[in-house]
């Protein structure tokens, strides 16, 4: 049977399969838009207006993926942004605002509103959107440091990070080292995971980075390992770690372990200062 051509399929006869949570009609929908995104900005944009919140969290993920093409639809975006009452689609619409809309003073003070929503998911994702936006957000800089000590280990990582990507600065980072003994894995391994892409400040990160070879979890212990590997020269502040990772039980860990340390023997990878 001959593949569908996504492309010569009318975009507003699978809008109303947006009604729907899964299944084949609307994934089929959502691949049509995808392939013309064009032409279904219009539309997408129409149904931020939708009485379902499901469709309106349809069309805030599609929009996303649209891009650039979505810009237009940012006038009716910052409208959500002001109307949205269900907490689900009101933190998509945060994240959709920061990922379409440019930086502005309106924006950030709607964020910041944000930040003291009764939601957690509201309140991570505005902590997450203001990081996006970098050094423009550095007024938010106090706000944000006060989630530092949110009881949400979610939010105090997502705050964590968007205060590097504002400043640049691991300061936040470091302060919150003590995520790296969480109970919940997810919150460790996403914390492992984002010092292994910071890759300005290494002799603070990456220490931190080797704590995860010591992890309970053996995926996270793995997943450390090879992530040291993969950060070549700049896993040298991890030698000592590494060097003890040799005599672990796990092959993987050994093997990743000596891979990284070869590396850093070699002089021509020498670690740069």
């Amino acid at each position: 049977m001959p593949k569908e051509d996504l492309t010569q399929v009318d975009v507003a006869s699978v809008m109303p399969a947006l009604t729907k949570t899964h299944g084949r009609e609307v994934d089929r929908a959502r691949r049509v838009i995808v392939a013309q995104k064009k032409a279904a900005v219009p539309l997408l944009t129409t149904a931020l207006q939708d009485p379902s919140p499901l469709v309106r969290a349809h069309a805030l993920s599609l929009l996303i993926q649209t891009m650039p093409h979505s810009t237009s639809a940012i006038p009716t975006l910052l409208k959500r942004l002001k109307e949205e009452k269900n907490s689900k689609t009101y933190s998509m619409v945060l994240e959709a605002v920061s990922k379409i809309a440019p930086y502005s003073m309106q924006i950030e003070h709607d964020l910041l509103k944000a930040l003291n929503h009764n939601s957690k998911l509201v309140r991570w994702q505005a902590v997450r959107a203001l990081g996006t936006y970098g050094s423009k957000a550095k007024k938010t800089l106090p706000a944000l440091q006060k989630k530092l000590t949110s009881k949400e280990g979610w939010i105090r990582l997502a705050t964590a990070l968007s205060i590097y990507k504002i400043t640049g600065e691991v300061k936040a980072l470091l302060s919150i080292k003590g995520d790296l003994r969480n109970p919940d894995p997810a919150i460790r391994e996403k914390f492992l995971m984002a010092l292994k892409t910071i890759t300005s400040h290494p002799k603070e990160t990456v220490p931190l980075l080797a704590e995860g070879l010591k992890d309970s979890s053996t995926r996270i212990r793995r997943l450390t390992a090879l992530a040291l590997k993969e950060m070549g020269p700049l896993a040298k502040p991890a030698t000592t770690a590494l060097k003890a990772a040799l005599k672990h039980d796990d092959y993987s860990i050994r093997k990743y372990a000596g891979e990284t340390l070869k590396v850093l023997a070699a002089p021509s990878t020498a670690h740069p200062q």
